[in-house]
């Protein structure tokens, strides 16, 4: 390996400038130092063992040139071979096939900016050859990938770093770090690679080992996620900036009462194991005046009713958790501070929508944690969970810096102080839920929401595979897309999940808010009536996890395509995972048959 770099600038003047540190542009280059005089930038690296150190603590400008950004080894991840594709780790993972694409460059995120759901810090290209790989270690929160198609036939992945994001900046103080390796194999072998990497370093615990400390983690992960909205303000807020006397309407879905209802239900009919989430049974409901959340909603019952509706959800041998959220805050709250928010560089407040208790103010991650201290505890005193503990939003949402000169934070910074907050409540609970799964939540993190919102690719890629899972299935509980919520056996998503080693999930009332558009008939929707027929068909999803148990520790070794639509996904375990996506039955002869739209779990030729 050879150091490879490109830069970008700016100057006193606010031009920016740019261009590849070689010596035809002025540099100086060492086996440890890299100069460019005329600029008044020096940089130390080093080569050892495969990896590229460039340690930024001792970045000097001494000039009137501040960096921008540093993209390493530009080279490194290219190939014109057309039976090659680029390695992606966004959302489940995808493939860009390295033929037909016009030429152009993207900037892909990873831990941000918003909607850059890449959720691993590895890339690479596969096919044709060997598999290579950069695995970006040290700098991992702080760079995007260059992303280029068809640049006079070449394709490439690269990583830039992002030094400044405006000129007035303090300079990213972190060790830089890129491991690179080729193997013999295809794209399992990054994910191997970067398991085994990140879990020894960061001594990552697999699901098994959390297992002898948690029973809660055990059992939530074998049971089926059951999230019970319960109330909700007006969404659309009418009122942006509420007080307690002034405020939208209520809107309740299901009281205590009626969740009570809904599980004597399912015990009735046996469907099991039921980790059930209660959503909005705080102060105002869902989003109504976070951070503030008792006294619990007197609209559902109140605080009495509440704990004999956990009691209820226990003795009937379920898990009951609760929903809550440290990322923002509402005027509305009693605990609202300016002095908390999270500022932008020009010291705005950073914004995050219109929810229940009107505009969403996002807290600094060290103020949120303070928050989560004080209503953690009394949560634990006062309401007798069982269940896993769900933290909305922090895991989904980009890495932000904070610019408050009271509590400046930097991304790597801001994902330390969402990770306290998600291990705090893990210790307090004893397994800890979230909306996305960037994986620099782990340990902290036991399941989540789901690892992307849609199976659609990106305009960009070609194809997905289950990279993130054959990383992260038996560290992580996940359930793959947020489309596939309330889906049901035989469909395609459903099938796709678990095809994908995803847990399927459910949520009473999953529309409320109609700027969503989520379809019609993904909705789940509470009422004596129809109770019956609705728990019938969660229970087809209970039985399919009883058949899926086997699998929730092990790795995942291999993914493919075997017929016309029929999946097969390997296990480290030994057994197998096919999926038959056909309407018709697939006979195959190292298998008893897969009945259609429908999967086996076998070993050995027999059906399990």
């Amino acid at each position: 390996m050879k150091f490879q770099g490109e830069i970008t600038w700016w100057e006193a003047d606010g031009r920016e400038g740019g261009g590849a540190i070689s010596v035809e542009n002025g540099w100086e280059i060492t086996e440890s130092t890299l100069v460019n005089r005329q600029l008044g930038i020096e940089l130390k690296y080093r080569i050892e063992d495969g990896k590229l150190i460039v340690p930024l603590e001792q970045l000097a400008e001494t000039g009137n040139v501040r960096v921008h950004e540093l993209t390493l080894l530009p080279e490194l991840i290219t190939t014109d071979n057309p039976a090659a594709s680029l390695v992606l780790p966004q959302g489940s993972g995808m493939l860009i096939h390295c033929r037909g694409h016009e030429r152009m460059e993207r900037m892909v995120g990873v831990s941000f900016p918003w909607d850059s759901h890449g959720l691993l810090t590895v890339f690479g290209v596969t096919g044709g050859g060997k598999t290579r790989m950069l695995l970006v270690d040290g700098g991992r929160h702080d760079f995007l990938i260059r992303t280029r198609t068809n640049f006079d036939g070449k394709y490439s992945l690269a990583p830039a770093f992002r030094v400044r994001d405006i000129a007035g900046d303090e300079p990213l103080r972190e060790e830089l770090s890129l491991v690179y390796r080729e193997f013999d194999g295809g794209y399992e072998t990054i994910a191997t690679f970067y398991r085994d990497y990140m879990a020894r370093k960061y001594a990552l615990p697999t699901l098994e080992e959390k297992f002898k400390t948690s029973p809660v983690a055990e059992y939530n992960s074998r049971a089926l996620l059951m999230r019970c909205r319960l109330a909700v303000k007006t969404c659309p807020p009418p009122i942006l900036e509420q007080t307690p006397e002034h405020q939208p309407p209520l809107g309740v879905f299901m009281t205590f009462e009626d969740v009570r209802t809904l599980i004597d239900e399912c015990k009735r009919q046996g469907l099991g194991p039921l980790d059930c989430c209660l959503v909005g049974w705080n102060y105002g409901g869902h989003d109504g005046a976070y951070p503030q959340i008792f006294p619990v909603e007197a609209a559902l019952g109140g605080e009495e009713e509440l704990v004999k509706t956990i009691d209820h959800v226990k003795a009937a041998g379920y898990a009951v958790g609760l929903h809550d959220n440290y990322f923002d805050s509402y005027t509305i709250s009693e605990y609202f501070d300016w002095n908390d928010l999270n500022r932008e560089a020009d010291l705005s407040p950073s914004m995050s929508g219109r929810w229940g208790g009107g505009l969403s103010r996002v807290v600094c991650p060290v103020q949120a944690y303070r928050n989560a201290v004080r209503n953690l505890t009394e949560v634990k005193k006062r309401l007798p969970i069982n269940g896993t503990y769900f933290t909305d939003v922090v895991t989904v949402w980009p890495l932000q810096k904070c610019y408050d000169r009271k509590h400046p934070l930097t991304r790597g910074g801001c994902a330390e102080w969402r990770r306290k907050t998600l291990q705090l409540a893990r210790e307090l609970f004893g397994c800890i839920m979230s909306e996305g799964a960037h994986d620099w939540a782990l340990p902290a993190l036991d399941r989540c929401y789901c690892l992307i919102g849609t199976d659609a690719l990106p305009v960009f890629c070609d194809e997905e595979i289950p990279l993130f899972q054959m990383t992260w299935h038996g560290y992580l509980v996940y359930n793959t897309y947020r489309n596939g919520i309330n889906r049901y056996p035989g469909s395609r998503l459903y099938l796709r999940n678990i095809a994908f080693g995803g847990m399927p999930m459910v949520y009473w009332h999953y529309i409320f808010n109609p700027e969503q558009k989520f379809p019609p008939e993904q909705d789940l929707k509470f009422s004596p009536d129809t109770l019956p027929g609705e728990v019938a068909k969660i229970k087809r999803i209970t039985d399919d996890l009883k058949r899926l148990e086997p699998l929730r520790t092990a790795f995942i070794t291999g993914y493919r395509e075997i017929a016309p639509g029929v999946t097969e996904t390997l296990y480290s375990n030994g057994l197998r995972c096919r999926v038959n996506y056909n309407e018709a039955e697939i006979s195959l002869p190292d298998s008893q048959p897969v009945p259609p739209l429908n999967f086996i779990i076998f070993s050995k030729g027999a059906d399990l």
